[in-house]
C-alpha cells in the first residue's frame, strides 16, 4: 500500500476535551496495531443526543487473508471471540465502511484511547472509498490521567473496575463502546467533585484542545 508512505493524515480532525451532549462513541477492533497492514475487522458506535442514545452501528468487517490464508491470528480470536469463521461470512470492508461513515455524519467522535481508532477508520475510509473522515475527537484515556493520577494503568478494564462497570464482552467493539460510554459519565461526575464544575477541570488541559460549546 504504497500511498501510506509519508501520509500524514493531514484532513484529520483535532484531538479535544470536553463533555459534548451530542457525540458518537466509536470502537473498533482489528487483526493488529499497525494502520496500512493490518485491517479493521469490526466496529461499533452509539449515538447520543442531549446524552441519550438514540441509535447504534454494530458489524464485523471482511478483511484480506494473512499470509497464512486466515483473516485473523489465533491471538486475535483468543482475545475478541472474533474467529475466521465468522468473518468469512462477514460483510466486504468497503460495504462496511460506507455503511458506517454515513452513520457517523459530523459528530464528534468520543473513545478511550480513540486516536488508534480515528486512524485505522481514516486510512481505511480513505482507501476504501476516497472520502477523508474529518470528525474531530475527544479521547476519555486523556481525562483518567488528569483525573486518577495515582492509579499506575489507565487502560479501559482498570477503569470499568474500579466503577464497578460490568463490561459483557471485553475486546467486542460495541461492548467497549457501553463501557467508555459509562467511563466518560463517571468522569464527568468526577470532574465535578474534584474541581467544582466540569469547566474547571477542563482548564487542566491546553486552552486550544478545550471543546468550545
Amino acid at each position: 500500500m504504497a500511498y501510506y508512505q509519508n501520509y500524514n493524515r493531514e484532513f484529520k480532525g483535532r484531538s479535544l476535551v470536553g463533555f459534548p451532549q451530542d457525540f458518537c462513541v466509536v470502537d473498533i477492533e482489528t487483526t493488529g496495531l499497525a494502520p496500512g497492514s493490518d485491517g479493521i475487522i469490526e466496529i461499533g458506535a452509539i449515538m447520543y443526543e442531549n446524552g441519550e442514545a438514540v441509535d447504534e452501528f454494530s458489524s464485523l468487517l471482511q478483511p484480506s487473508v494473512n499470509e497464512m490464508g486466515d483473516y485473523v491470528s489465533p491471538f486475535i480470536t483468543e482475545l475478541t471471540g472474533i474467529t475466521n469463521e465468522m468473518l468469512d461470512t462477514a460483510p466486504p470492508t468497503e460495504q462496511v465502511l460506507a455503511e458506517f461513515f454515513d452513520f457517523l455524519g459530523d459528530s464528534i467522535i468520543v473513545g478511550y484511547n480513540v486516536n488508534f481508532d480515528v486512524n485505522f477508520l481514516y486510512d481505511a475510509i480513505y482507501e476504501h472509498l476516497g472520502e477523508y473522515m474529518t470528525n474531530d475527537f475527544i479521547d476519555i484515556l486523556r481525562m483518567a490521567k488528569k483525573l486518577y493520577p495515582e492509579m499506575p494503568h489507565h487502560r479501559l478494564g482498570d477503569m470499568t473496575a474500579r466503577f464497578g462497570i460490568v463490561n459483557k464482552s471485553a475486546h467486542r467493539a460495541l461492548s467497549d463502546v457501553e463501557a467508555t460510554y459509562a467511563c466518560f459519565r463517571e468522569f464527568c461526575t468526577e470532574a465535578e467533585i474534584r474541581h467544582g464544575d466540569t469547566a474547571e477541570f477542563l482548564k487542566l488541559f491546553s486552552k486550544k484542545s478545550i471543546l468550545s460549546k
